[in-house]
């Protein structure tokens, strides 16, 4: 009986299409799996986008997110970076959180 549900769910769409999602980045379950990557930066404070381009006090320091997003103090100002387009199925972290 239970492989008629199956059957059925199936042909009218209602079983899962793509596997479940992990993080927040989209990243599909398992898609980085066997991929070295980094560990990620601190997390940056909500309003870190508004800051880019002014002054910051420590050379190295930086922030970011498991897709890229981020800053980091380069030469006495805020440099940001935004993530590249994030691809359907594949591994879409630079790091590891």
């Amino acid at each position: 009986m239970s492989r008629w549900i199956v059957l059925i769910a199936l042909a009218f769409g209602c079983a899962d299409k793509e596997p479940p999602l992990d993080t927040a980045s989209g990243d599909t379950a398992g898609a980085c799996a066997g991929v070295s990557l980094p560990a990620c930066p601190d997390e940056c404070p909500e309003d870190w986008a508004a800051t880019c381009g002014e002054s910051c006090e420590t050379d190295g320091e930086a922030c970011g997110n498991d897709i890229g997003d981020g800053r980091a103090c380069v030469g006495g100002t805020w440099a940001c970076t935004v993530h590249a387009p994030l691809e359907p199925g594949g591994c879409n972290l630079v790091c590891r959180g």
